[in-house]
Protein backbone atom coordinates (compact mmCIF):
# COMPACT_ATOMS: atom_id res chain seq x y z
CA UNK A 1 0.00 0.00 0.00
CA UNK A 2 1.24 3.53 -0.75
CA UNK A 3 2.52 5.44 2.25
CA UNK A 4 4.15 8.74 3.08
CA UNK A 5 7.66 7.28 3.52
CA UNK A 6 8.87 7.95 -0.02
CA UNK A 7 12.18 9.76 -0.36
CA UNK A 8 12.24 13.32 -1.73
CA UNK A 9 13.94 11.95 -4.85
CA UNK A 10 11.07 9.49 -5.47
CA UNK A 11 8.46 12.20 -5.00
CA UNK A 12 10.38 14.54 -7.30
CA UNK A 13 10.62 11.89 -10.02
CA UNK A 14 6.92 11.11 -9.72
CA UNK A 15 5.98 14.78 -9.92
CA UNK A 16 8.12 15.26 -13.04
CA UNK A 17 6.32 12.35 -14.68
CA UNK A 18 2.94 13.87 -13.79
CA UNK A 19 4.05 17.29 -15.09
CA UNK A 20 5.23 15.82 -18.39
CA UNK A 21 1.97 13.88 -18.80
CA UNK A 22 0.01 17.04 -18.07
CA UNK A 23 2.04 18.92 -20.71
CA UNK A 24 1.03 16.26 -23.22
CA UNK A 25 -2.63 16.26 -22.21
CA UNK A 26 -2.67 20.05 -22.38
CA UNK A 27 -1.93 19.88 -26.10
CA UNK A 28 -5.62 19.00 -26.58
CA UNK A 29 -7.71 21.87 -27.89
CA UNK A 30 -10.54 20.98 -25.50
CA UNK A 31 -8.23 21.08 -22.48
CA UNK A 32 -6.87 24.43 -23.64
CA UNK A 33 -10.40 25.78 -23.87
CA UNK A 34 -11.22 24.60 -20.35
CA UNK A 35 -8.07 26.30 -19.09
CA UNK A 36 -8.87 29.54 -20.92
CA UNK A 37 -5.61 29.40 -22.88
CA UNK A 38 -5.22 31.38 -26.12
CA UNK A 39 -5.74 29.41 -29.31
CA UNK A 40 -2.36 29.04 -31.02
CA UNK A 41 -2.67 25.77 -32.96
CA UNK A 42 -5.24 23.33 -34.23
CA UNK A 43 -5.22 19.54 -33.77
CA UNK A 44 -2.62 17.55 -35.70
CA UNK A 45 -4.06 14.47 -37.44
CA UNK A 46 -0.86 13.27 -39.09
CA UNK A 47 0.86 9.91 -38.74
CA UNK A 48 3.95 11.80 -37.58
CA UNK A 49 1.98 13.26 -34.66
CA UNK A 50 0.66 9.80 -33.75
CA UNK A 51 4.24 8.52 -33.79
CA UNK A 52 5.41 11.42 -31.61
CA UNK A 53 2.65 10.77 -29.11
CA UNK A 54 3.49 7.07 -29.06
CA UNK A 55 7.08 7.93 -28.17
CA UNK A 56 5.83 10.14 -25.35
CA UNK A 57 3.61 7.34 -24.08
CA UNK A 58 6.38 4.74 -24.17
CA UNK A 59 8.75 7.12 -22.39
CA UNK A 60 6.25 7.81 -19.63
CA UNK A 61 5.55 4.11 -19.14
CA UNK A 62 9.27 3.35 -18.88
CA UNK A 63 9.75 6.08 -16.31
CA UNK A 64 6.79 4.87 -14.25
CA UNK A 65 8.05 1.28 -14.37
CA UNK A 66 11.48 2.42 -13.17
CA UNK A 67 9.96 4.21 -10.19
CA UNK A 68 9.19 2.45 -6.94
CA UNK A 69 5.73 3.85 -6.26
CA UNK A 70 4.98 1.67 -3.26
CA UNK A 71 6.03 4.33 -0.76
CA UNK A 72 4.51 7.33 -2.51
CA UNK A 73 1.71 9.31 -0.86
CA UNK A 74 -1.65 7.83 -1.80
CA UNK A 75 -2.80 10.81 -3.87
CA UNK A 76 0.42 10.87 -5.89
CA UNK A 77 0.35 7.10 -6.40
CA UNK A 78 -3.24 7.36 -7.66
CA UNK A 79 -2.28 10.18 -10.02
CA UNK A 80 0.49 8.01 -11.46
CA UNK A 81 -2.08 5.29 -12.14
CA UNK A 82 -4.09 7.81 -14.14
CA UNK A 83 -0.93 8.84 -15.99
CA UNK A 84 -0.21 5.20 -16.77
CA UNK A 85 -3.71 4.81 -18.23
CA UNK A 86 -3.20 7.78 -20.56
CA UNK A 87 0.37 6.80 -21.39
CA UNK A 88 -0.71 3.29 -22.44
CA UNK A 89 -3.26 4.79 -24.79
CA UNK A 90 -0.77 7.28 -26.21
CA UNK A 91 1.88 4.58 -26.66
CA UNK A 92 -0.31 2.68 -29.12
CA UNK A 93 -1.53 5.52 -31.30
CA UNK A 94 1.06 4.97 -34.04
CA UNK A 95 0.01 1.30 -34.29
CA UNK A 96 -3.65 2.28 -34.33
CA UNK A 97 -3.34 5.24 -36.68
CA UNK A 98 -4.89 3.76 -39.81
CA UNK A 99 -7.68 2.03 -37.88
CA UNK A 100 -8.83 4.45 -35.18
CA UNK A 101 -7.84 8.01 -34.35
CA UNK A 102 -8.30 10.33 -31.40
CA UNK A 103 -8.41 13.76 -33.09
CA UNK A 104 -8.86 15.77 -29.88
CA UNK A 105 -6.38 13.84 -27.76
CA UNK A 106 -8.99 12.94 -25.16
CA UNK A 107 -9.30 9.20 -25.66
CA UNK A 108 -12.40 9.54 -27.86
CA UNK A 109 -11.55 7.37 -30.85
CA UNK A 110 -13.26 7.13 -34.21
CA UNK A 111 -12.47 5.06 -37.27
CA UNK A 112 -13.27 7.35 -40.20
CA UNK A 113 -12.67 11.10 -40.08
CA UNK A 114 -15.44 12.08 -42.56
CA UNK A 115 -18.13 11.08 -40.06
CA UNK A 116 -20.12 13.13 -37.59
CA UNK A 117 -18.70 11.53 -34.43
CA UNK A 118 -15.04 11.76 -35.47
CA UNK A 119 -14.06 14.52 -37.92
CA UNK A 120 -17.36 16.34 -37.56
CA UNK A 121 -16.92 16.52 -33.81
CA UNK A 122 -13.39 17.89 -33.93
CA UNK A 123 -14.24 20.47 -36.60
CA UNK A 124 -17.25 21.70 -34.67
CA UNK A 125 -14.99 22.23 -31.65
CA UNK A 126 -12.54 24.12 -33.86
CA UNK A 127 -15.36 26.22 -35.34
CA UNK A 128 -16.52 27.18 -31.87
CA UNK A 129 -13.00 28.20 -30.88
CA UNK A 130 -12.55 30.32 -34.01
CA UNK A 131 -15.96 31.96 -33.67
CA UNK A 132 -15.08 32.91 -30.07
CA UNK A 133 -11.60 34.22 -30.95
CA UNK A 134 -10.92 37.59 -29.33
CA UNK A 135 -9.14 40.33 -31.25
CA UNK A 136 -7.38 42.75 -28.93
CA UNK A 137 -4.41 43.78 -31.07
CA UNK A 138 -2.91 43.49 -34.56
CA UNK A 139 -0.89 40.52 -33.25
CA UNK A 140 -4.17 38.69 -32.65
CA UNK A 141 -5.16 39.33 -36.26
CA UNK A 142 -1.90 37.81 -37.48
CA UNK A 143 -2.38 34.83 -35.16
CA UNK A 144 -5.89 34.34 -36.50
CA UNK A 145 -4.67 34.28 -40.11
CA UNK A 146 -2.09 31.68 -39.09
CA UNK A 147 -4.87 29.56 -37.58
CA UNK A 148 -6.87 29.83 -40.81
CA UNK A 149 -3.88 28.51 -42.74
CA UNK A 150 -3.58 25.79 -40.12
CA UNK A 151 -7.23 24.88 -40.73
CA UNK A 152 -6.41 24.11 -44.35
CA UNK A 153 -3.62 21.82 -43.11
CA UNK A 154 -6.10 20.10 -40.78
CA UNK A 155 -8.50 19.30 -43.63
CA UNK A 156 -5.68 18.09 -45.87
CA UNK A 157 -4.50 15.74 -43.12
CA UNK A 158 -8.01 14.34 -42.98
CA UNK A 159 -7.87 13.83 -46.74
CA UNK A 160 -4.49 12.10 -46.56
CA UNK A 161 -5.62 9.75 -43.82
CA UNK A 162 -8.91 8.86 -45.55
CA UNK A 163 -7.10 8.17 -48.82
CA UNK A 164 -4.44 6.19 -46.95
CA UNK A 165 -7.10 4.08 -45.28
CA UNK A 166 -8.62 3.34 -48.66
CA UNK A 167 -5.25 2.26 -50.01
CA UNK A 168 -5.05 -0.19 -47.09
CA UNK A 169 -8.50 -1.65 -47.72
CA UNK A 170 -10.29 0.34 -45.02
CA UNK A 171 -13.18 2.03 -46.80
CA UNK A 172 -16.33 3.68 -45.56
CA UNK A 173 -19.36 1.45 -46.35
CA UNK A 174 -21.38 2.48 -49.39
CA UNK A 175 -24.40 3.37 -47.29
CA UNK A 176 -22.30 5.85 -45.32
CA UNK A 177 -20.52 7.52 -48.24
CA UNK A 178 -23.54 9.66 -49.10
CA UNK A 179 -23.72 10.76 -45.47
CA UNK A 180 -20.01 11.56 -45.52
CA UNK A 181 -20.37 13.70 -48.63
CA UNK A 182 -23.32 15.55 -47.11
CA UNK A 183 -21.38 16.09 -43.89
CA UNK A 184 -18.35 17.45 -45.74
CA UNK A 185 -20.49 20.04 -47.54
CA UNK A 186 -22.19 21.02 -44.28
CA UNK A 187 -18.84 21.37 -42.53
CA UNK A 188 -17.52 23.42 -45.43
CA UNK A 189 -20.38 25.90 -45.04
CA UNK A 190 -20.01 25.90 -41.26
CA UNK A 191 -16.26 26.53 -41.56
CA UNK A 192 -16.71 29.53 -43.85
CA UNK A 193 -19.30 31.00 -41.47
CA UNK A 194 -17.21 30.37 -38.35
CA UNK A 195 -13.98 31.69 -39.84
CA UNK A 196 -15.49 34.90 -41.19
CA UNK A 197 -15.01 37.86 -38.86
CA UNK A 198 -17.53 40.68 -38.52
CA UNK A 199 -15.83 44.11 -38.58
CA UNK A 200 -17.34 44.88 -35.17
CA UNK A 201 -15.12 42.16 -33.64
CA UNK A 202 -11.93 43.91 -34.75
CA UNK A 203 -9.99 46.66 -32.97
CA UNK A 204 -9.82 50.02 -34.66
CA UNK A 205 -6.32 49.46 -36.05
CA UNK A 206 -7.29 46.21 -37.82
CA UNK A 207 -9.64 46.45 -40.75
CA UNK A 208 -9.94 46.15 -44.51
CA UNK A 209 -6.55 44.58 -45.27
CA UNK A 210 -7.13 41.85 -42.71
CA UNK A 211 -10.62 41.09 -44.02
CA UNK A 212 -9.37 40.92 -47.62
CA UNK A 213 -6.60 38.53 -46.61
CA UNK A 214 -9.10 36.44 -44.65
CA UNK A 215 -11.46 36.18 -47.64
CA UNK A 216 -8.50 35.19 -49.78
CA UNK A 217 -7.50 32.39 -47.43
CA UNK A 218 -11.04 31.08 -47.26
CA UNK A 219 -11.64 31.06 -51.01
CA UNK A 220 -8.17 29.87 -52.04
CA UNK A 221 -7.34 27.68 -49.06
CA UNK A 222 -10.25 26.42 -47.00
CA UNK A 223 -12.79 25.77 -49.76
CA UNK A 224 -10.32 23.95 -52.06
CA UNK A 225 -9.21 21.83 -49.08
CA UNK A 226 -12.78 20.64 -48.55
CA UNK A 227 -13.06 19.98 -52.28
CA UNK A 228 -9.94 17.79 -52.10
CA UNK A 229 -11.51 15.86 -49.23
CA UNK A 230 -14.72 15.31 -51.22
CA UNK A 231 -12.71 14.02 -54.17
CA UNK A 232 -11.45 11.07 -52.11
CA UNK A 233 -14.86 9.47 -52.68
CA UNK A 234 -14.20 8.78 -56.36
CA UNK A 235 -16.03 6.24 -58.49
CA UNK A 236 -13.21 3.79 -57.78
CA UNK A 237 -13.56 4.32 -54.02
CA UNK A 238 -17.33 3.77 -54.16
CA UNK A 239 -16.95 0.65 -56.29
CA UNK A 240 -14.53 -0.88 -53.80
CA UNK A 241 -16.47 0.16 -50.67
CA UNK A 242 -18.25 -2.63 -48.76
CA UNK A 243 -21.98 -3.02 -49.28
CA UNK A 244 -22.67 -3.67 -45.61
CA UNK A 245 -21.44 -2.11 -42.39
CA UNK A 246 -19.24 -3.60 -39.68
CA UNK A 247 -15.65 -4.71 -39.14
CA UNK A 248 -16.60 -8.12 -40.51
CA UNK A 249 -16.09 -6.54 -43.96
CA UNK A 250 -12.59 -5.30 -43.17
CA UNK A 251 -10.08 -8.10 -42.96
CA UNK A 252 -7.16 -5.75 -42.29
CA UNK A 253 -8.94 -4.25 -39.30
CA UNK A 254 -9.94 -7.67 -37.94
CA UNK A 255 -6.33 -8.89 -38.07
CA UNK A 256 -5.17 -5.76 -36.28
CA UNK A 257 -7.84 -6.00 -33.56
CA UNK A 258 -6.94 -9.63 -32.88
CA UNK A 259 -3.32 -8.59 -32.40
CA UNK A 260 -4.33 -6.05 -29.71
Amino acid sequence: MPSDSASPAQVSQALRIVDDAWDELRRSLVIQQHLGLPLVRLPDLSLEEAQRRSRVGHSLLSRIDALDASDLPADLALTLRVVRFHARTWSRQADWYWFVIDPLGLGLFGMFLPTAYCGGYVLNVVHGALAAFTFASPDDADRYLTLVADYERLIDQGTERTAGQGARGLLIPKVQIHQARTLIQALRSAACAAIQVAPARLPANVGADFLRELDERISHGIEPAFERLSCVFSEKYVAQAPDTVGLVNMRVARRCIRSW
